[in-house]
């Protein structure tokens, strides 16, 4: 009797391992993986949000086509261009205020923070916003339906360093969301 128990756990061990076999050899390489990726700390979970396309995109690719082609494009590349210089001046004129009103509204006070304790470093940030190239943008939105619709990039270098700045529009404005 206790042979036959025995036989009979050695089969089940066989067919659970058999069975792990087949998923590791057939099912696993099937699934797809998901890289988890962290930015500043922040898990990104949706890979199909915008703010993750952006982040997780390869110069020149983009998630809804080539941005270039967006009819749009120039006209929105000029509104943000525009709000640049305005934010160059302002870093020019060492205006903290002025500076934070670029930003996301949610992130304001953290630049106001940032920027008064830097007070004498201002005139950099205006370099660095003068050599700004945009390298993405996203296809327009429903200003009825997206709480944001439409984001930008700009590539720009500092102390040989590449930063990137992400625009939103909100409201028919461009406002950095983040660098």
């Amino acid at each position: 009797m206790k042979r036959k128990k025995i036989i009979l756990v050695i089969g089940l061990i066989c067919i659970v391992l058999a069975a792990a076999a087949i998923f590791f050899i057939r099912i696993l390489p099937s699934v797809k993986q998901v890289e988890m990726v962290t930015i500043d700390g922040v898990v990104l979970t949706d890979m199909n949000s915008p703010e993750n396309r952006i982040l997780l995109e390869t110069e020149g690719e983009s998630a809804a086509g080539d941005w270039r082609c967006y009819s749009d494009m120039e006209k929105e590349k000029e509104r943000i261009d525009k709000r640049l210089d305005s934010l160059k001046s302002a870093f020019k004129s060492k205006n903290v205020n002025k500076i934070t009103g670029f930003f996301n509204k949610p992130e304001q006070e953290y630049y106001k923070s940032f920027f008064s304790e830097n007070k004498e470093n201002l005139s950099e940030w205006a370099d660095m916003f003068a050599e700004a190239e945009m390298v993405f943008l996203s296809p327009p939105g429903s200003p009825k339906s997206d709480t944001f619709y439409r984001m930008a990039e700009y590539k720009a270098v500092w102390n040989d360093m590449e930063i990137s700045i992400v625009f939103i529009k909100e409201d028919g404005q461009w406002y950095i969301l983040d660098l």
